[in-house]
């Protein structure tokens, strides 16, 4: 089995799962032939590395200012958002249109490189994303990422999660595994639960005797179904399908050689798809009873695979007029590792001298842009004022920066420091987020004795 699908799973295991920890009940099955799943899924889109592509094997190459790292790049169930690591920016998570606009910084994890990127799944909802973290001792925490960058808190497990992948059985509880154990806690922290399997066999008889069983993982679709697919990598090892109400236990894909690499549901629920054999990956698609395999297309260059709802961006429409866009004005982005909102003058002072500085989502308008000069000030492409230390306040921490005129005055001058801080020369302290504002629109800025916490740390983006 490779490092992206994990081992062992016993019917047994899966029972306990079903029953005792996730609850979700019997329901009635819906499945459909070949053709009407096709229909159903055209529009569709799967991500792989970055491409996209859709049940009939046409694929679309994602925008290059997206730039993810290999292995990293997920879709959302609605189909209108990327997260993923960028190849510039290693330890951020960043959540983006599948265009590559609205960009924003969700979470910033710096030197911690115990987090799993290429394991990120999203909320049913398209509103939150986990990803593994490491606890220690080759387990996992789980990291909680509200999408729109407002939040990000780790959900501590207990002993850890020994399964890489972790699952969302709704919008508020994840599951996870631990060694013979199943076990699910609440996106707050709260309400964690285990139901230990007794007795698991050490193997199956067809060459495997050998082979130990432990829980792996379960993969849900993002609608309610009556359906979900387990690996059991142990004994007739493969890609199986069981529903809720604990029948029909079936084997979809034999995976004697332990070549299968990732596996989605589409957004439906109706259909799943596979990616199998590290030499020159290759994708299908299936219908959950079995029937309906499609070839969809091979040659892609990674291993990971998530499947949204249609999105315009890969389907474009037909071609019609369309103003002349307006130039991007001059000057870069400075986002915040605290939230990843942007250093924002805010536009209802009408850019004069004191107007109010604070953070807001990005969106690379004029009042968000900024020339850092060599003479060390930094002047907003808002009104042409520079960024300036309110000298009234003194220079102690909590003093107001606001914007005036460009003077060249110390209050003015601002030394970049090699972890992201901007130090002012007037008060020797560092371009501050108020975390009382928690990060949020409107938040203060302000100067604070340099710590080199991420409320003061700052990128720089193009």
């Amino acid at each position: 089995m490779t490092s992206y699908l994990y081992t062992n799973l016993k019917r047994t295991m899966l029972l306990a799962f079903v029953a005792a920890v996730v609850g979700l009940g019997s329901l009635a099955a819906t499945l459909v032939n070949a053709s009407e799943a096709a229909a159903a899924t055209q529009s569709t889109w799967m991500v792989v590395g970055n491409t996209a592509v859709n049940p009939d094997g046409k694929k679309v190459t994602i925008s290059s200012a997206v730039n993810a790292s290999n292995n990293t790049l997920t879709i959302s169930p609605n189909g209108q958002r990327l997260a993923f690591e960028p190849k510039n920016m290693p330890g951020t998570i960043v959540t983006t249109n599948v265009d590559g606009t609205q960009r924003i910084a969700v979470a910033a994890l710096g030197a911690d490189r115990s987090y799993l990127a290429s394991r990120m799944t999203w909320s049913r909802d398209s509103s939150q994303i986990a990803m593994p973290i490491g606890h220690g001792n080759g387990a996992y925490d789980v990291m909680v990422l509200a999408a729109n960058g407002t939040s990000s808190r780790r959900v501590t497990i207990p002993n850890g999660s020994q399964s890489q992948r972790i699952a969302w059985v709704s919008n508020t509880k994840l599951l996870y595994a631990q060694e013979n154990k199943v076990c699910t806690i609440q996106t707050d922290g709260t309400g964690n639960g285990c139901i230990t399997v007794a007795n698991l066999p050490a193997g199956q008889s067809n060459g495997n005797s050998g082979c130990v069983t432990s829980i792996n993982d379960a993969v849900m679709p993002s609608v309610t179904s009556s359906w979900m697919l387990v690996y059991i990598g142990c004994g007739s090892q493969g890609l199986y399908r069981i529903s809720t109400s604990l029948t029909g236990l079936k084997l979809l894909v034999a995976d004697a050689n332990a070549t299968i690499m990732d596996y989605a549901f589409s957004p439906d629920g109706t259909r799943f798809a596979y990616m199998y054999d590290l030499n020159s990956p290759k994708l299908y698609t299936m219908n959950i009873d079995g029937t309906g395999r499609q070839f969809v297309g091979n040659g892609f260059t990674a291993q990971t695979l998530s499947w949204g709802a249609a999105n315009s961006i890969f389907e474009p429409v037909p071609a019609t007029p369309t103003p002349t866009p307006t130039p991007t004005p001059s000057g870069s982005l400075l986002q915040t590792q605290y939230g990843g909102r942007c250093l924002d003058v805010d536009t209802n002072g009408g850019g004069v001298n004191g107007n109010k500085v604070q953070l807001w989502d990005c969106v690379g308008n004029a009042n968000q842009r900024w020339t850092l000069n060599s003479d060390g000030t930094i002047r907003s492409s808002y009104g042409n004022r520079c960024l300036d230390v309110d000298t009234n306040g003194g220079g102690v921490n909590g003093n107001k920066v606001h914007m005036w005129d460009c003077s060249g005055g110390a209050n003015q001058k601002w030394t970049r420091g090699t972890n992201g801080t901007f130090r002012s020369q007037y008060a020797n302290r560092c371009l501050d987020v108020d975390t009382n504002g928690g990060g949020a629109n409107g938040n203060k800025i302000q100067i604070w004795d340099c710590s080199g916490g991420i409320n003061q740390n700052w990128n720089i983006v193009q």
